[in-house]
């Protein structure tokens, strides 16, 4: 769905209103007609409602960047209707780099800064704005602790996969991913989720055989996977071709859900942990190669 798609959608339920359907459009399964089209509009207004306060998740997530984006949607088919309401001509500007649907808005309205700040004021002075201060806070304070435990379910993932790149020089690091699926911890800590990760650090490279949340840690340039299974240690070292202590190089190495590619680098585990460093090993370096 493209924020486009929303507004586009809106105005056609109130384009439609009142139009004689052509005889095929009774042959679509539940249609009833275009003589009052009010219930579809306000089920898009319910959705704006939902997730402009917050209240309505997305794909089961009020926090992540899912939300996020069905707001800037939602919100963008609420400044079309108020332009159109106003009589803007807008739909031809909107097209012109640097333009906004909120700068229009700001031009289209023409209220005064003295304006703005009284109705900013007056606003202020009710008791629904300290209540929406209140709601806000708690939800604000609600998502730092969801993001929290989600950062933290990587300690305590069963098997805990660790691909550490801290010894590369300047990798370049890519995901593939959906933008619906991100979840920002810091600055430095961002999950992945919804869909099989998959990515490249350098010329090494992972992927998932399901969806299962990736954590990177751009300070200590590192990667986070959570394997299926316990590693099975025999397995490894026949598939690297040396004892797994030893640096080693191998075309591919299969971990419980998780495969890697062109992986050249040490072999560590501690408990539930399986770290893997890279490492630039060089053509005489005497590692096997799988």
């Amino acid at each position: 769905m493209h924020r486009a798609d929303i507004r586009v959608e809106y105005r056609i339920l109130q384009v439609l209103q009142g139009k004689t359907p052509s005889p095929e459009m009774w042959l679509v399964q539940g249609f009833h007609g275009f003589s009052d089209l009010s219930s579809e509009r306000e089920h898009l207004i319910r959705q704006m409602q939902g997730l402009m306060t917050g209240t309505q998740g997305v794909n089961n997530d009020l926090y992540g960047a899912s939300p996020v984006r069905f707001r800037l949607y939602f919100s963008g088919m609420s400044v079309a209707a108020l332009l159109d309401r106003l009589g803007a001509k807008w739909h031809d500007a909107i097209f012109k780099p640097d333009v906004t649907l909120t700068g229009l808005a700001r031009t289209a309205i023409h209220a005064t800064p003295q304006e703005l700040d009284a109705a900013l004021a007056s606003m202020k002075a009710t008791s629904r704005y300290s209540g929406l201060v209140a709601e806000k806070n708690a939800f604000a304070k609600a998502g730092v602790d969801y993001v929290a435990s989600e950062a933290a379910k990587f300690d305590s993932a069963p098997v805990e996969l660790v691909i550490d790149y801290s010894k590369l020089d300047q990798p370049k690091v890519a995901f593939g991913l959906t933008p619906f699926g991100i979840l920002r911890v810091d600055a430095d800590r961002t999950i992945y989720r919804l869909i099989p990760i998959r990515g490249k650090i350098g010329s090494a490279s992972f992927s998932e055989d399901g969806p299962r949340p990736v954590l990177q840690d751009k300070k200590v340039k590192a990667v986070l996977l959570q394997l299926t299974g316990a590693p099975d240690l025999k397995s490894i070292s026949d598939q690297i071709k040396t004892p797994i202590w030893q640096p080693f190089e191998a075309s591919e190495l299969h971990l419980p859900g998780v495969d890697l590619k062109k992986i050249k680098g040490r072999i560590t585990l501690q408990g539930t942990k399986l770290t893997i460093q890279l490492l630039e090993l060089g053509p005489t370096s005497g590692t096997g190669h799988g």
